[in-house]
């Protein structure tokens, strides 16, 4: 059988996506909603599951809109300035906040570092997972297993995750960064 996702069931699990991230949804929250398992909403999200009319009207009814606005999704997503998720870490104050999840592979966001504050550790992501770093402000370290990188303004960095990893402020004024997560 071919587990190829076919572009219209790609299309429709971004649609889902998307509006689900949009409202604020978990999947557990949506699969309490509509009475689909985590499993089976993962994917169709991921385009690898086509659901039956019956789940598919399910799903809508769960993000609060027709099936027909699913359907006709158009991926062009425009947030404006103030409608981006923002969480502040409050022992440290970092602030993340998240730019754009294009697919589930995909995460751009925005970082800022105040100074000597050092991110939490992270754990390994997915095998051949990749963090690309850009620096707009201040200086950054970035810590692996295998190797410590500095930044300042305007470098950029292109950096294997597939093992603990964090990131440290070491200048005197906070450090601001994009980064884009990318899935392997």
């Amino acid at each position: 059988m071919d587990k190829t996702p076919q572009k219209h069931d790609a299309t429709f699990g971004s649609a889902i996506r998307l509006r689900r991230n949009r409202l604020g949804v978990t999947l557990d929250q949506l699969s309490e909603q509509t009475g689909i398992s985590t499993a089976v909403l993962s994917r169709v999200e991921r385009g690898h599951h086509s659901p039956t009319l019956h789940n598919a009207l399910s799903i809508a009814q769960g993000l609060g809109c027709e099936l027909m606005e699913l359907l006709q999704h158009d991926p062009t997503e425009l947030v404006r300035a103030g409608e981006h998720l923002r969480l502040v870490d409050k022992e440290t104050g970092i602030e993340r906040i998240t730019l754009a999840r294009p697919n589930p592979s995909i995460e751009l966001l925005k970082y800022i570092v105040p100074p000597g504050m050092t991110s939490r550790r992270f754990a390994a992501h997915e095998s051949r997972s990749q963090e690309v770093f850009h620096i707009l402000q201040g200086t950054l370290e970035i810590h692996t297993a295998r190797k410590t990188l500095t930044l300042q303004a305007g470098d950029t960095a292109t950096v294997l995750v597939d093992m603990e990893h964090w990131f440290r402020n070491i200048g005197s004024e906070p450090a601001h960064f994009v980064l884009m997560i990318m899935g392997g």
